[in-house]
């Protein structure tokens, strides 16, 4: 129904076509594939594509024939090939695969099951001034400032209800609709099979089916992982003052600023109002998002979407590729437009842990059924205690 849209008809943004594309043709470069379509895609638009697949590690890059040098053909990476046979948008497909590698299966699915869906929090038709109430309700759910964790939470705590009445209820208190979580859960069931067919499948036991409150920060990092590089620079208002408490605790607050960067450059950006952030950011002293969407208005202002807050920690560990300029006591991100200042102890301990993930990482990528659970499980314990002291 209109609830719930086909894994297949999701999957349509650029990447996974330039994805299919260099699968069915491994030797061609994607732009020479994708250019002998009858109606091709802007090769801009290929460009931005391939280098998001890049800075998600699905593809290893091409030397540049633009830039005067002979060109190669990018390589799908272990990665790639994953998602590449996944029947999903790959910012989605990562998330589960990163959930599936790193003990949170469940909620992965959970939340990316969300996101292929439409939105569970409604307004009732004819009820125009109601949105105002909707979004007040979604922030009775909300879990650590984020979009994505309070799909999980409002999923996890409706499925949690075993009367139907009960459920209802739910639902109409939270201005829910019951058919997009019934939705959210059958499509959770077909991410599950997917993964089964590709092995990336994990049996139960451990972690597994960690609410959106017990794994909040190791979530959040996966979100880095998934969503990269769409990340945004968070200015906070009034000097990010906690938020007004009193006769004005209702009241809308101050519209927090963002910047983007993307192949234009850097840019100014908002959080839509129906962003549980939009409401929190101060309270949450924030300083970078990652986010799903990011529409121009027709005023020509951007608005994002399905907002999450991450620290710095999670950026660094599960973001782009790092870069270490210890004269500078510098770490960036990728072209560095992401950097932190830190003193050579703690970038030496950050390094060295991003390059235990990564090497663990890619031989799962490589060989899922690998036995690497006892190393897997200590990696996992020390991600996660760096995460929660570096909230």
């Amino acid at each position: 129904g209109a609830e719930r849209r086909p894994l297949e008809r999701h999957a349509k943004e650029l990447g996974r076509a330039a994805l299919r594309a260099k699968r069915l043709f491994p030797e061609a470069l994607i732009a020479d594939t994708l250019a002998a379509l009858p109606q091709p895609p802007a090769l801009g638009a290929v460009r931005s594509a391939t280098a998001t697949l890049v800075s998600l590690g699905a593809l290893d890059p091409a030397v540049d024939r633009a830039a005067g040098q002979a060109a190669t053909s990018e390589a799908l990476t272990p990665l790639g090939c994953h998602l590449a046979a996944l029947p999903l948008d790959v910012r989605i497909g990562k998330l589960c695969l990163l959930g599936a590698m790193l003990g949170a299966a469940d909620p992965a699915t959970t939340i990316a099951a969300a996101l292929t869906c439409k939105s569970p929090f409604a307004a009732p038709f004819g009820s125009p001034g109601v949105r105002a109430e909707v979004d007040l309700a979604k922030l009775q759910l909300a879990v650590g400032g984020s979009d994505h964790l309070t799909l999980l939470n409002a999923y996890e705590s409706w499925r949690a209800i075993r009367s139907t009445k009960e459920r209802a209820a739910f639902c109409q208190q939270h201005f829910l609709s019951s058919r997009t979580l019934d939705a959210i859960g059958a499509t959770k069931d077909e991410l599950h099979a997917a993964l089964r067919e590709i092995g990336m499948a994990r049996g139960g036991g451990g972690r597994q089916a960690a609410a959106a409150h017990e794994d909040a920060e190791l979530l959040k990092a996966l979100l880095v992982g998934a969503m990269w590089p769409r990340c945004a620079k968070v200015e906070l208002p009034s000097g990010g003052k906690p938020a007004r408490r009193g006769a004005d605790a209702d009241a809308p607050p101050p519209p927090v600023k963002l910047k983007i960067k993307d192949d234009t450059g850097v840019g100014s950006a908002s959080l839509h109002p129906s962003c549980v952030l939009a409401r929190q950011a101060a309270a949450l002293k924030a300083s970078y998002c990652v986010y799903g969407e990011a529409h121009k208005s027709g005023s020509g202002a951007v608005m994002l979407r399905e907002a999450t807050p991450v620290p710095p920690l999670s950026l660094l560990l599960f973001g782009g590729r790092l870069r270490h300029d210890a004269k500078a006591g510098m770490v960036g991100i990728d072209d560095g437009w992401v950097r932190f200042r830190l003193a050579p102890e703690a970038a030496e301990l950050i390094l060295a842990v991003r390059r235990m993930l990564d090497d663990l990482l890619s031989r799962k990528w490589e060989a899922p059924r690998s036995d690497t659970a006892a190393q897997e499980r200590m990696l996992l314990e020390g991600v996660r205690e760096l995460l929660a002291m570096g909230r």
